[in-house]
């Protein structure tokens, strides 16, 4: 399905934590992440080598870097921080997916720990630091944005165990583990991306008539991320389009609108269903139709649209990191009362 990657992609996805089919793509998302890295990697570099060479206190004369202070008398927790800015080094240079928000953690523990260790070396500033000491707080401080960045748009596979961390920072990553724990919980079939994609796939029986795949995905060739329902049904559905478009998509020319759901602070979302002559629409179905969607709004936040296919309903959402709330079960169980209401009745 995807060629074999080369060196060059290898290493850049080794550099960059993600997989190697996202090297090639957005090369200004891949630049922008990788200035951030260099940034993180400069300022930890400079906390770690002053701190142990070059830090200094009227405090303790004569004495340079954290561990002669330590000795002269400093608190001993004070060598935390040359630990946790080599650990932040050590971290961007691990090939693996996840890394970047262990250097989050690692930055703000060094924010704390650096302005704690400032004011037991000053001693209610009666003492003063020297200047390689007293740069590494402009330093701390520079350290936090880009390592958030970095962390908001790391891409670790859902189940491993970097990504336990990973959802403290990205919506998307505790929605795809929650949605994970909601499919085994159900005994879904389940396959996880690792390597060409980041995502999984998950896939079952939901009732007699009607079987559901779930593709979720966050780092992909086509679609950065991503994620959709498709249900397969027995029954003839009415051809529909649900979404934030006023132009009907894959529908006929006589396609009509049923119903304008509005949202506030949202755009419109509009609702189309194919006319047929022998099957024409009941008197109560615009309202019918117009109550199922209201029902499913939270699944239809940001570039998300419903339609049908030959062989069932697809739903297809592209959610954001700032999105609030994901799509996830309760979008499944929307879905199945969609179709039931779109159904064709027998002639």
């Amino acid at each position: 399905m995807y060629g074999r990657p080369s060196l060059l992609q290898r290493i850049g996805a080794a550099i960059l934590g993600m997989p190697t089919c996202m090297v090639d793509m957005m090369p200004a998302f891949n630049i922008a992440r990788l200035i951030c890295m260099l940034l993180v990697a400069c300022l930890s570099a400079w906390i770690a080598v002053s701190s142990i060479l070059l830090w200094g206190s009227t405090l303790y004369p004569g004495r340079r870097g954290i561990w002669e202070m330590v000795l002269a008398g400093a608190p001993p927790w004070v060598l935390v921080v040359p630990l946790l800015s080599t650990l932040a080094l050590v971290m961007l240079a691990w090939p693996r997916a996840g890394k970047f928000v262990v250097v989050e953690v690692c930055a703000t523990a060094l924010l704390f720990l650096i302005l704690g260790a400032g004011l037991a070396l000053e001693q209610g500033n009666s003492n003063s630091l020297n200047l390689a000491a007293g740069l590494c707080v402009p330093a701390v401080l520079l350290l936090g944005p880009p390592s958030l960045v970095l962390a908001l748009t790391d891409m670790p596979a859902p189940d491993s165990l970097l990504a336990r961390v990973a959802q403290g920072f990205s919506m998307r990553v505790w929605h795809q583990r929650r949605l994970l724990t909601w499919g085994r919980q159900r005994q879904w079939t389940i396959q996880i991306h690792r390597q060409a994609t980041v995502g999984f796939e998950m896939s079952a029986k939901i009732s007699p008539l009607l079987t559901a795949t779930v593709h979720c995905l966050c780092a992909h060739p086509n679609r950065p991320n991503d994620f959709t329902v498709r249900l397969t049904t027995a029954r003839v559905l009415r051809q529909f389009y649900i979404g934030p478009w006023r132009e009907p998509m894959r529908l006929p020319a006589g396609a009509v609108g049923l119903c304008v759901v509005h949202r506030q602070f949202a755009r419109d979302i509009y609702c189309f269903v194919a006319q047929d002559a022998n099957r024409p629409f009941p008197p109560e179905l615009a309202t019918r139709v117009r109550i199922g969607i209201e029902r499913g709004l939270l699944s239809m936040q940001g570039r998300s649209f419903v339609y049908r296919v030959p062989d069932g309903v697809k739903y297809v959402c592209q959610p954001r990191h700032w999105m609030p709330l994901y799509p996830g079960a309760e979008t499944i169980t929307w879905l199945a009362e969609l179709a039931a209401l779109m159904e064709m009745p027998n002639r």
